[in-house]
């Protein structure tokens, strides 16, 4: 049964793959050679056996490359650290000793994630305390043919830049949460003979010192992708890169700081997904540097910019979805309200579109965006102790939103985000008036409220369970912080046991 559950294998003639069989096809080899059985005899069974090892050669040839062409290694609870660990440290000596049949196995892999943990006592990445086995700088020299490395609450050292010298297949890097050694001086720029296409950098600690030597990783006309969340790093890449095959760029936005940005911006022909977001230490009446008058951008289709770049940035009829949410507008209303930020929307072909709550009480949003089906409206901190019936009532005395067929309403820690009783009051009682033509309605990124098809009864689906799941069983406190309450079973379908009693 697992078998015919399992995914087909791969088939390629040479480096051309082919079209993967059916399971079924498979299973139906193997029962042709028992069936084929009459006689009973032992010759006739010796022969069966026969049949069966070199189809299962054959499968195991077909299937292994698959099977191995993604690999996880994951710094495991410290309960669990024991049991797993001496399996891991075993096979990866295997490879430090050159086994034959554990080296093949690496060669299939393609894609790899190193995943350390963070200490919740001290804050320190276990990574760095674990046996060499396990630092990443040693491991990723097994494998020779990576495509594709993702790092995750790791502890980066200096080596780490020498080991990938030697990944000259890889196309995609993505780091995240990782910590970075302190040096002395800094890590210098090395020559790469890969070719990444895809680069990724999230939330890094102490990365400033390792900055020319990530960004001499992102160099050339080959990048597609990149998306970085430190200002410096970003700006080091974008003086690096040539954006002829740019199609996704994501970094932050210093209009202190801007002149390379909007030098990029100038020749990316090709990007279709842009994103960028102020940087917390800019201010909301800053001037960008050297920003010209009007960009084109003719193959964009996603946008997410501070409001005043829109008349910039925003090309037109190509883009289906736009944000003007930007950090500020998460502390406090703006004070910008020039209706002529919005000119540029006049007649186009957005189909979504997420806004600060300012914008959307201030400006008629719904008579610039006709097409528009789903909206999103961001509220700042303050309205953290507004009751969230007066908010749904605001929103519906705007009279903006009867052609909407989704509405998501975005709160900083409200305290309501999981009173799914209350919040289907509001549903019920406001919202389906003011939205009559909504499918879906969501107060939370966690929870949507879907309208049933043959009904107009909503009821409540679980998007994130594993994060509602996460907060509810590490925090002790969260009754006395959060209004939990359960509706239709929905939270219940998350919990386990006495947890769910003592919660629901």
């Amino acid at each position: 049964m697992a078998v015919r559950t399992s995914c087909s294998p791969v088939r390629i003639d040479g480096q051309r793959h082919l079209v993967s069989l059916p399971n079924e096809v498979y299973m139906l080899i193997l029962e042709e050679i028992v069936n084929g059985v009459d006689d009973g005899s032992s010759a006739g069974y010796k022969s069966v056996l026969s049949n069966l090892n070199l189809v299962c050669r054959l499968f195991a040839n077909l299937a292994t490359p698959k099977l191995f062409a993604r690999l996880t290694f994951a710094s495991p609870p410290a309960k669990e650290l024991k049991r797993t660990h001496a399996a891991r440290t075993a096979w990866l000596k295997q490879l430090a000793r050159g086994d034959k049949a554990a080296v093949e196995l690496a060669a299939m892999v393609r894609e790899l994630h190193l995943r350390g943990r963070a200490s919740t006592e001290s804050g320190r990445h276990l990574a760095t305390t674990e046996s060499p086995s396990w630092r990443h700088s040693q491991i990723i020299t097994y494998f020779p043919n990576l495509r594709d490395l993702t790092l995750v609450q790791a502890a980066i050292s200096q080596d780490f830049f020498i080991t990938m010298k030697s990944l000259q297949h890889l196309r995609s890097l993505s780091i995240r949460h990782c910590i970075f050694a302190p040096l002395t001086g800094r890590c210098k720029p090395l020559q790469y003979s890969m070719k990444l296409e895809h680069f990724d950098a999230f939330l890094l600690d102490g990365v400033d010192q390792y900055i020319p030597a990530l960004s001499s990783m992102v160099q050339g006309a080959s990048i597609r992708s990149l998306k970085v969340t430190e200002w410096p790093l970003a700006r080091a890449i974008l003086q690096s890169i040539s954006a002829s095959r740019l199609e996704l760029l994501d970094v932050p936005f210093d209009p202190n700081d801007s002149a390379d940005l909007f030098r990029v911006l100038a020749d990316a022909s090709t990007v279709s997904d842009l994103s960028l977001v102020s940087t917390m230490e800019a201010g909301e009446e800053a001037a960008p540097q050297a920003v010209p008058p009007k960009i084109s951008l003719p193959a964009l289709q996603a946008l997410r910019c501070p409001l005043s770049l829109l008349p910039v940035l925003y090309p037109g009829g190509s883009v289906s979805r736009l944000s003007v949410v930007d950090i500020c507008d998460w502390f406090c209303p703006s004070q910008t309200t020039d209706i002529r930020l919005l000119i540029p929307l006049r007649h186009s072909q957005l189909r979504e579109l997420e806004i600060p709550a300012w914008v959307f009480y201030h400006y008629p949003v719904h008579q610039y965006a006709p097409a528009l089906v789903n909206l999103s409206i961001c509220f700042d901190l303050l309205t953290y102790s507004t009751p969230l019936e007066q908010v749904v009532r605001d929103i519906c005395a705007a009279g903006r939103t009867s052609k909407l067929t989704g509405l998501d309403l975005r709160f900083v820690s409200a305290a309501w985000k999981l009173n799914l009783p209350l919040q289907h009051k509001m549903i019920a009682q406001y919202l389906v008036r003011a939205c009559p033509e909504a499918k879906r309605i969501s107060f939370d990124d966690a929870i949507d409220w879907q309208r049933e098809p043959s009904s107009a009864r909503w009821k409540p689906v679980i998007l994130a369970r594993e994060p509602i799941k996460a907060l509810l069983m590490t925090q002790p406190d969260v009754r006395s912080i959060m209004q939990i309450m359960d509706f239709d079973g929905a939270l219940a379908g998350v919990l386990d046991g006495e947890l769910k009693t003592a919660l629901l």
